[in-house]
C-alpha cells in the first residue's frame, strides 16, 4: 500500500498493529505483504468479490494496468460463496459445481503481445479432472490457452492453436481431489515451467513440444474461471485465487507460490 509515493509497511491505531485495511468490503492491504507486491497484470481472489442478487463479480484488483472483472452470465451459472473455509486458512472461497457454474469475461486478443508469462491458481479440486482457474479459448475452435487437467494424477496444462497442440505434464507431484494446491504454469518464451505448492516440477511432453508458445500464439477471445469456454468443460473446484504475472525467474515464481501457501495455510 502507498501513501502518495511512499510505501506503507505498517499501520497502527494508537499502539495497536492493524493487520488488514479494507476499502469498503475490499481488502487493500495486509501486514506481511500483498500479492500486489509481485506486480500481477491481472489478479482475482475470494476477498475481492461482489455479489448482487444472482450476479457474482470477481473484481480484478491489479494496480498496474487494465482491470478485467469476471462475472457469471446467468443465475444458473452463479457459483457458491463460502465466507470462511478451513481448507484455506479461514479465508473466503468460491465453489463451482462442475455442471454449469463459471465466471468469465469476453475480451479480444487478451495479452496477445506476451511471449512469456506466469499463470497462478489457488484451489481445491472437488471431483473430476477439470480445474480451469484461468482458461481461455480463441477466435477459432482449435485455439486453447491454459486448459488445466488431471491426467494420470498429474497436472497437465494445454496450449493449442491448430498448427500446434502442446500438452505439458508436471511429472514430479501426484495430485488428487480434496487437497488445496497452489499451481503455477509459466512460459519463459522458450520453454514451460510448472510448480505445485512451491515445488519445481519435472516436465514431460504428452503431445507437441516444450517450446514455450504463449499468448502471442493464440487469438484469445475470453478468460474464465470454472470453465474452458466454447468447449463446455466445467470444473468442480473450490477456488480462492487466480492471477496472471510476468515471468521473472524460477526463484520469483517459487516466492509467489510460497507467499500464497502462507496466506492460505497450505502445507
Amino acid at each position: 500500500m502507498k501513501l502518495g509515493a511512499n510505501d506503507v509497511s505498517a499501520v497502527k491505531i494508537g499502539a495497536t498493529d492493524v493487520n488488514k485495511v479494507y476499502l469498503g468490503s475490499n481488502l487493500v492491504w495486509e501486514a506481511g505483504g500483498s500479492i500486489l507486491d509481485f506486480s500481477p497484470y491481472n489478479v482475482w481472489d475470494s476477498e475481492h468479490v461482489s455479489i448482487v442478487g444472482t450476479t457474482t463479480t470477481f473484481e480484478d484488483f491489479n494496480d498496474v494496468g487494465t482491470a478485467y472483472d469476471l462475472t457469471n452470465p446467468a443465475a444458473t451459472n452463479q457459483p457458491t460463496y463460502n465466507s470462511s473455509d478451513s481448507d484455506f486458512g479461514g479465508l473466503p472461497s468460491i465453489t463451482f459445481d462442475g455442471i454449469a457454474e463459471y465466471v468469465r469475461r469476453s475480451i479480444t486478443n487478451y495479452r496477445n503481445s506476451d511471449s512469456s508469462g506466469l499463470v497462478v491458481g489457488v484451489l481445491l479440486i472437488e471431483s473430476g479432472s477439470n480445474f480451469d482457474f484461468l482458461g481461455s479459448t480463441g477466435l477459432s475452435s482449435s485455439e486453447i490457452m491454459g486448459s488445466a487437467r488431471i491426467i494420470s494424477n498429474k497436472y497437465r496444462p494445454r496450449i493449442a492453436n491448430g498448427s500446434f497442440d502442446n500438452r505439458i505434464s508436471a511429472s514430479t507431484t501426484t495430485i488428487g481431489t480434496l487437497t488445496p494446491y497452489v499451481f503455477t504454469f509459466a512460459s519463459t518464451a522458450s520453454e514451460y515451467k510448472i510448480t505445485i505448492n512451491g515445488v519445481q516440477q519435472s516436465i514431460s511432453v504428452s503431445l507437441g513440444n516444450n517450446d514455450g508458445k504463449w499468448y502471442d500464439d493464440i487469438s484469445v477471445k475470453n478468460i474464465a474461471v470454472g470453465l474452458l469456454p466454447s468447449r463446455n468443460l466445467y470444473s468442480n473446484i473450490t477456488w480462492c485465487m487466480s492471477g496472471y504475472f510476468p515471468y521473472v525467474s524460477d526463484s520469483k515464481t517459487i516466492e509467489i507460490a510460497n507467499f500464497l501457501k502462507t496466506k492460505y495455510g497450505i502445507s
